[in-house]
């Protein structure tokens, strides 16, 4: 279940792009990061350190990127693609390391990408 949900998460921009979907009056985005993000808790309270000390140096390698905002000029566009960097995108490093644990895990997320892709 939970590779499902990084599969969505991952190709939300093609939902969103359909027309047909436009009805819906939330942001898929955000309310499949939600999960998402729920998911990847759950993961990190229950699970064990090797798991764990993997997430602390992804941590440190994407607050690497941070180390340039002490000289940017804070424009609408720089805060939002900022925000998103440490939000959406370390999101969507973050997860798999969490949610794709085993074998079947990563069967089902690749059944997953090929189903919605199609």
């Amino acid at each position: 279940m939970q590779a499902i949900f990084l599969a969505i998460y991952l190709l939300v921009g093609e939902f969103k792009a359909d027309e047909r979907l436009a009805f819906i009056p939330f942001d898929l985005t955000v309310a499949t990061a939600g999960a998402l993000t729920l998911f990847a808790l759950w993961r990190v309270l229950r699970m064990d350190v090797r798991y764990q000390k993997q997430l602390v140096w992804l941590i440190i390698g994407v607050s690497l990127f941070a180390i340039p905002l002490l000289w940017t000029v804070w424009t609408d566009y720089a805060i939002e693609k900022s925000s998103r960097m440490f939000t959406l995108t370390l999101l969507a490093c973050a997860a798999p390391l969490l949610l794709i644990t085993e074998r079947d895990d990563l069967r089902m997320f690749r059944r997953a990408l090929t189903v919605i892709a199609l």
